[in-house]
């Protein structure tokens, strides 16, 4: 589908929106933000329409208008958006804010209700301090259509104890309000778990959970990437305090949080293959072949290793590092199952480093990093 080329996808988005409530002569270049494909069942992509070229990528929200496309049309969900028919496929095609599981974002749309919904948080965490509306900056981290956004908000504040300014950050997600509610609570569970202890994992702090909004807020961690400690500190330092701090949550128990059973291990080994083999079709054979191999593989009910608190995202950009302290990120997909998982995508996603071209990785490097992480 040619919607997946953003400068192909870029006249097909104007002509579609033209006349029906956007401003499409505005636009002078398309950008992909998000992109969805199960292949065979459906297909998603999040663009920001620019006003520039020049547009930074950090602050591609608030400048630039929010596009999306998904395939196939759904009923009656189409009703809010427009259907086109991109390469003699019909599709829906929305701009933001039509998004139903992101209204909150409206609220931050302009500085003026971002500061304003912010002050008031503040008021309640920190009543000491008044934000300066005019120092306020934004910028879109995440965006899932229909799912949820994620946006940093910076700014300065006037503290009435010390009469000087401080600075302040926020990440605020927007989400249902249910997925809200459940990882502010995971965080605070976890919170309670980590405390203060030194070498294990910390979390960033919750400031204010908006129900009714489906908004929550965090603290924003500035620190280090695993990549960066890994070059100031070296490997063998490093992967000790990451080995340490995932033992840690290996051991951990919170409420409420799902299992991740072999089976769904085995779907969704089944459906990364898939969507290689819709990529590289000549790797089809193989990959069929190794999703068999891994159903044959299934550890015994009496083999099987004990549950463990799992990330089950674990890559090395789940991690921030500040002073002393190993900050873990996103517990969405938090769940009970084999500490395995958790172990092999931290190792595979460091040998993949190499095919990252903005992080200047050697394979060699790579590899000495991921044998060290197994070794601790």
């Amino acid at each position: 589908m040619h919607m997946m080329i953003p400068e192909r996808a870029f006249e097909t988005l104007r002509a579609a929106c033209a006349g029906d409530g956007a401003a499409p002569d505005r636009w002078t270049q398309c950008r992909v933000i998000e992109a969805l494909y199960d292949p065979g069942a459906r297909l998603r992509i999040a663009y920001a329409l620019c006003p520039s070229d020049d547009v930074p990528d950090a602050r591609v929200w608030p400048q630039a208008d929010v596009a999306y496309i998904h395939y196939p049309v759904r009923s009656p969900v189409s009703r809010r958006g427009l259907v086109l028919n991109a390469d003699g496929a019909e599709c829906e095609l929305y701009w933001f804010p039509n998004d139903r599981r992101l209204r909150g974002l409206r609220r931050f749309a302009g500085r003026q209700g971002a500061a304003g919904t912010w002050a008031r948080w503040l008021a309640e965490d920190e009543p000491n301090l008044r934000l300066l509306p005019d120092t306020l900056r934004r910028s879109l981290v995440r965006y899932v259509p229909e799912q949820k956004w994620i946006a940093r908000l910076r700014t300065r504040c006037d503290d009435l104890i010390s009469a000087g300014q401080v600075k302040r950050a926020i990440a605020v997600r927007s989400a249902s309000p249910p997925e809200c509610r459940r990882i502010f609570s995971r965080n605070i569970a976890l919170r309670r778990v980590f405390g203060d202890a030194d070498g294990t994992f910390a979390l960033p702090r919750p400031l204010t959970l908006d129900v009714h909004s489906g908004l929550l807020a965090v603290d924003w961690v500035w620190g280090e990437s695993l990549v960066e400690h890994l070059g100031a500190r070296g490997p063998d330092f490093a992967f000790s305090r990451v080995a340490e701090g995932l033992g840690a949550l290996h051991a951990a128990r919170i409420p409420e949080v799902d299992r991740f059973t072999d089976d769904d291990l085995l779907s969704a080994s089944a459906r990364a293959a898939d969507d290689l083999s819709a990529a590289v079709p000549q790797w089809r054979a193989l990959l069929a072949g190794l999703t068999r191999d891994l159903g044959g593989t299934r550890p015994s009910a009496a083999s099987a290793p004990p549950e463990a608190l799992i990330h089950n995202d674990f890559h090395w950009n789940q991690l921030c590092f500040k002073r002393a302290r190993a900050y873990l990120l996103d517990l969405d997909r938090l769940c009970l199952g084999d500490a395995l998982v958790d172990v092999a995508n931290l190792a595979v996603q460091l040998m993949m480093l190499p095919h990252r071209d903005e992080l200047a990785v050697a394979p060699p490097e790579a590899r000495q990093w991921a044998d060290c992480f197994l070794r601790h």
